[in-house]
């Protein structure tokens, strides 16, 4: 597990929140973490069968055409587009995106990926392949092969991808990963591994969940092999508790990071809940070097409005654990009577100095069928109250209610006069 403040800090103030979903506080193998949820996906949950394989049948985006002016001069600099097919259920069989970027008729990047099912609409193989024209380029291309199997629940028992960089024919890494389910679906084991083509190095995680009589988890135990020598280099636990509703009200990580038996980070948060379930605030500490003091703390409060929409959300870090601040991250958002996000506000203090150094407001207007119509955003880059980046997206629709057609127009260095001019046409 990472500590608290690691996750705020490398993915932003909401990459965190309570869950007792093991599958999705995992740090191993970008890759896999892609992936869809490997649980149960019944086939009524797909859908029935459509008549015929078109996507228009469920109007489905199968075509997506845009040009990016990138000097506002009227003249299209950059052109993309891609197209995408469909089976019976609406699944994606392949879907192709290319781009000329320098607009001189060519293509120069072209990425395709391909899916297949099986009769109860579960992905057992996918493959794809990213590849530039440009030969100084070809180096940065890669192309993959996946495989999966399920159980008789639908729950995904093990996977493989093999990775090929630049294109050589040649595999240079193996990811992999099984898993085990108990009666109710929940995950008890998952191991992953990769290893580079030539096997002389790698990398492996094995991790064993528990849970309580309502599918709650209680405990993950997570061991890690870092340099793939058949050692296990890092221990991480984490500990739930949960109140008389479910809720979860306490988190509690631990890490012995060279396997050793003493414990090196130590971190616990506390959640509290309103009686509908919402969070109302959390407060986490963490011993990140294992003396038995703790380093640092961080502080959230969240407010709703009747329908459970978040109103405001406020958390703080404190990094050296003197009780002050040292990062502030703040939103206020506001709805429509529909529940429709009208505008959304928020900003940071990177040096917990009282004062914002970064800025982002939007503002989204509708039509009448609750579509949305414009979305416009403006960033203060260092806090002085003038904006450094504005761009404005208009969007219009077809009969059907699907998005015809998206323009973006942005003024990239605050001076007032647009610079930048995208738009994108999509059919279905």
């Amino acid at each position: 597990m990472r500590p608290f403040s690691w996750l705020r800090e490398r993915f932003g103030p909401h990459s965190f929140r309570p869950t007792d979903r093991p599958d999705r506080n995992r740090r191993f193998c970008p890759r896999l973490e892609s992936l869809e949820d490997r649980r149960v996906l019944s086939p009524a949950a797909l859908g029935p069968p459509l008549p015929g394989h078109s996507g228009s049948a469920r109007h489905l985006l199968s075509e997506e055409s845009g040009t990016v002016d990138v000097n506002n001069d009227g003249v299209a600099d950059r052109v993309f587009g891609s197209a995408i097919t469909y089976n019976a259920r609406g699944q994606v069989l392949q879907s192709e995106y290319f781009a000329d970027i320098d607009n001189d008729g060519t293509v120069d990047f072209i990425e395709t990926f391909t899916n297949t099912y099986n009769s109860l609409g579960r992905l057992i193989a996918e493959t794809g392949s990213v590849g530039y024209t440009d030969p100084s380029l070809a180096a940065f291309g890669y192309s993959f092969t996946g495989s999966f199997r399920y159980d008789a629940h639908g729950n995904r028992t093990a996977g493989r991808f093999a990775f090929d960089f630049g294109n050589d024919g040649t595999s240079d890494e193996v990811d992999s990963f099984a898993a085990t389910y108990d009666a109710h679906n929940n995950l008890l084991t998952d191991q992953e591994s990769f290893v580079t083509g030539d096997g002389t190095s790698g990398f492996s995680s094995s991790t064993t969940n528990t849970y309580d009589s309502h599918s709650r988890l209680l405990t993950s135990r997570s061991e890690y092999d870092f340099d793939g020598d058949g050692v296990i280099d890092d221990v991480s636990i984490q500990t739930n508790t949960y109140d008389s509703k479910g809720n979860l009200t306490v988190i509690q990580l631990t890490d012995d990071y060279g396997n050793d038996g003493m414990i090196d980070y130590f971190g616990i948060e506390h959640n509290t809940y309103d009686s509908t379930g919402h969070r109302l605030s959390y407060h986490y500490t963490e011993d990140l070097n294992g003396d038995g003091v703790m380093d640092d703390s961080g502080d959230g409060q969240f407010t709703y409005d009747s329908a459970g929409r978040v109103l405001t959300d406020h958390e703080s870090t404190d990094y050296n654990g003197d009780g002050t601040a040292d990062f502030v991250f703040q939103e206020a958002r506001t709805y429509d009577s529909r529940g429709r996000l009208l505008s959304d506000d928020f900003s940071l203090d990177f040096d917990g100095d009282g004062v914002m150094d970064y800025v982002q407001s939007t503002a989204n207007t509708f039509d009448s069928k609750g579509h949305l119509l414009t979305s416009s955003s403006s960033f203060d880059f260092n806090g002085d109250g003038v904006a450094d980046y504005t761009s404005a997206e208009s969007l219009t629709y077809d009969s059907k209610g699907n998005v015809f057609s998206s323009t973006t127009v942005a003024d990239t260095d605050g001076d007032g006069v647009p610079d930048f001019t995208q738009t994108v046409h999509f059919t279905y």
